[in-house]
Parts: structure tokens; C-alpha cells; sequence
């Protein structure tokens, strides 16, 4: 099957990829944004699906076979080959998003769920659930008819194989593409080139560990780069966050409610929108915020992490207390969302060179963001009375002006955080 693709041009999948990628577990990500929301400032990025990454992953492992396989047996690769294809399959609607709010609420987790799915454990009566129009799974049994190690796969799903770090760890396959899409699709970047140069020469140690050659420092640093800067956008992009801030209330309601489960993973990301727009608690959320007119930033604050019991609590707990203080120093009603930082501009990666020396390269950044949304008339309120409203957020998130790394919004006359130190 020739696939084309906007950021590696035209490639061609493999046969085994050919008999699994259309099967339903797989089309379903053609229904899954790779974002975790709609958004009408990052439009393109809000539109790439979650498919079109799988297939990207397919062609970066593609190239790594190339070089590399030599070393490993043919039956490992090829359970590599459908891992990657199956480590996505269960993300839910609207990805990390609705999957952090069902991990927090019903403790369920993805990468469990992916493996459930193959062994067909995912569901109550564990067969015969459909998962995508109307059908239901097929790769366990196209599998069986090929014969392929199952025990393998699951090894590689389940992270107790020496190939997994190449799907699910701090510098993979998924990684790599996934910086590359985004940045494309943001206008950063319009080359592969150094994408499919670094998949193509990490490698695993017979441990696990990872193994990036000395000659490929540059590359890292380019995808490390290239990391941070897709991330300063998605973290700060005002309609970006509101939409998330906006769906994320609705799911929590939706779940409260019993409207939504651990179960409702195997939604797309309309079929999940239509639910919550038919809902009377959650409706007007989507129909006229969500879908409608996004709330307009008022403060977005970014501090540095402390192991403080407010800052290991629920989002929930966090939001709660801030909007508590708020309301006493604003009328009007006030949207709090909480964004727990961490590795996400920065990670700190444990990696081995082609002679086996160890090294670390990079450090796991950690932050707390609380961004707060409201009206057009609560922003004017906002602007008259910044420097109360800021301090009220340092005292009770128990931060002062030193923990302060970024403060940006509407409130402060402009979006910038160089005169915050001006409010003190």
C-alpha cells in the first residue's frame, strides 16, 4: 500500500502493516485528533488525526529496519512492527485530554487498555464489542492466521521487552514523529530529513536501554529543540487552552453524571461531542462555548514546582481553591484550569553511546500553570485590579514572586510576562 503524506512524501508499508491497518482498532484513529482539541488558532495541528501519526511511526520503524535489523530476530521484529501499530489504539476521544480526566477519576489507563484490546479483554462481555463502525476487532485473529507470536506483542505493549523502549519511551519512534507532525503542521519545520536520520540510528541495548551514537548529538539537540518549541505554543496558546479548559469541565461533569465511563474510550472524537451536546448538564458548554465563543484569557501564571500538598492534589482540588479566592476579588463567573507541567519543554534522557559509555542529556522540566478564563466583562474588572488578583494567586498556591516564571494575559494590558515584576 503507497501511502502519501505531507511530512515523509510518498512511502510504501509493509504487507503485514497492509493486512492489520485497516482493520477497525486502526481506522478508529482516523476519528482521533492528534491534539487534544479543536482550535481556531492552530487549525491545521487541530486537524491531523491520530491514523495518519501511526502511519508516520510505521515508516520512521521502516527506516530503522532498514539499518538495523540485522541484530534481531525476524519474528521480534515483527511483532515491533505490530506493537506500533497497536500501542495507540486505545486513546481516547480527544487523546491525552480525556485520558488524563478518566486515569484521575476511574483510575484507567491507556497502554493497559491497548493490551486488553489485543488479548479482547476490553469490555465486559470481552467479545463481540464493536469498536469502530459498527465492527468488531480483527487483529487477534488476522494475527493467529499469520501466525505471529503473541507473547511477544504483549511483552512489547506491556513494557517487558527489550524492543519497547522503541514505542514507549523518552526518545522513540511515536516521539519522534509526533514532534515532527506538529511542528510541520505549526510551521516550525518543513523537512523530515533530520526525523527520519534519528529514528534511523537509535537503537536498544540488550537491557533496554537506549543507545543514541555520539555522531547523532546534533540531531538530538535539533529534535530537543524542535520539542520545546511546539511545546511554548500548545502550553500558551490562549484559544487553544480554552477549548481544552471548556471540554475538560464538560467531561467531568459528564462523568459525575454517569453520563461518560472508562468504558466510553472507544468513542471518536464527534461521537463523543454529540453525547455531551445531547446532555442537559453539559450542553450548552459544547454547543455555545466549545463550538461557540471560547471564554478570553485573563491570567495564565506559570510557577515552579514545589512538593507542596496543594501541588500534588487533584486538578480539581487546585482549581477549586483558586476560584474560591477569585471570587472575592472579581464578580463574575470565572473558569480555572490547571495544567501539571512536566517534561513537557524539557526531559531528561538516560542513553548509552555506540561504545556503551552512559551519559544524561537534557533536564526534566516541572512547573504548575494555572490559567484563568471569564467574559469580556470580567477581563475589564480583571485589568483595574491585576496586581490583587495576582496576589491572591501567589498566596494561595503558596508561591511568591520568585517562583514566578512566566505570567502572561489580557489582564496585564498585554500578552507578555516582562513588566510582571511591576504588580509587586
Amino acid at each position: 500500500m503507497n501511502i502519501f503524506d505531507p511530512l515523509y512524501g510518498e512511502f510504501t508499508i509493509s504487507s503485514l502493516a497492509e493486512k492489520l491497518v485497516l482493520s477497525p482498532e486502526i481506522r478508529r484513529l482516523s476519528q482521533i485528533r492528534l491534539l487534544n482539541s479543536l482550535t481556531p488558532s492552530l487549525a491545521t495541528l487541530g486537524e491531523l488525526r491520530r491514523f495518519s501519526h501511526t502511519l508516520g511511526v510505521l515508516h520512521l520503524f521502516s527506516k530503522w529496519k532498514d539499518k538495523n535489523s540485522s541484530g534481531f530476530s525476524h519474528d521480534d521484529i515483527d511483532a515491533l512492527e505490530v506493537a506500533i501499530l497497536l500501542h495507540d489504539v486505545a486513546t481516547p476521544p480527544f487523546g491525552h485530554l480525556f485520558e488524563y480526566i478518566l486515569k484521575e477519576e476511574q483510575g484507567w489507563d491507556h497502554e493497559i487498555a491497548s493490551s486488553e484490546l489485543f488479548r479482547r479483554h476490553y469490555a465486559p462481555e470481552n467479545s463481540g464489542h464493536q469498536i469502530f463502525a459498527g465492527q468488531t476487532p480483527r487483529i487477534y485473529r488476522t494475527l493467529q492466521k499469520l501466525r505471529l507470536s503473541n507473547v511477544t506483542i504483549e511483552e512489547i505493549l506491556q513494557k517487558r521487552h527489550r524492543f519497547s523502549p522503541l514505542i514507549m519511551g523518552s526518545l522513540d519512534f511515536d516521539n519522534i514523529d509526533n514532534v515532527w507532525r506538529m511542528a510541520w503542521a505549526l510551521g516550525l519545520t518543513k523537512s523530515s530529513s533530520s526525523a527520519i536520520e534519528l529514528a534511523s540510528t537509535i537503537t536498544v541495548a540488550e537491557d533496554g536501554g537506549l543507545v543514541v551514537p555520539s555522531t547523532s548529538r546534533g540531531l538530538l539537540l535539533e529534535w530537543a529543540g524542535l520539542r520545546k518549541a511546539v511545546y511554548e505554543i500548545l502550553v500558551f496558546d490562549a484559544h487553544t487552552v480554552a477549548g481544552q479548559a471548556i471540554l475538560t469541565k464538560a467531561l467531568r461533569v459528564a462523568i459525575k453524571e454517569g453520563v461518560l465511563s472508562a468504558e466510553s474510550w472507544t468513542l471518536t472524537d464527534e461521537e463523543l461531542l454529540r453525547e455531551l451536546s445531547r446532555h442537559s448538564s453539559t450542553k450548552k458548554l459544547i454547543t455555545q462555548q466549545y463550538l461557540g465563543e471560547l471564554p478570553k484569557s485573563l491570567i495564565t501564571i506559570q510557577l515552579k514546582w514545589q512538593n507542596t500538598v496543594l501541588f500534588e492534589s487533584p486538578h480539581e482540588v487546585i482549581q477549586n481553591a483558586v476560584s474560591s479566592v477569585l471570587k472575592q476579588v472579581i464578580k463574575g463567573e470565572l473558569l480555572v484550569y490547571v495544567f501539571k507541567e512536566k517534561g513537557s519543554f524539557s526531559k531528561r534522557i538516560v542513553l548509552y553511546d555506540e561504545f556503551g559509555a552512559g551519559e544524561e542529556f537534557g533536564d526534566t522540566t516541572r512547573s504548575l500553570i494555572v490559567y484563568i478564563f471569564g467574559s469580556e466583562n470580567t477581563c475589564r474588572q480583571a485589568e483595574k485590579r491585576t496586581k490583587e488578583i495576582v496576589s491572591e494567586l501567589l498566596s494561595v498556591l503558596q508561591s511568591n514572586f520568585d517562583d514566578v516564571i512566566k505570567l502572561t494575559g489580557s489582564a496585564l494590558g498585554k500578552e507578555t510576562n516582562e513588566n510582571y515584576r511591576l504588580f509587586i
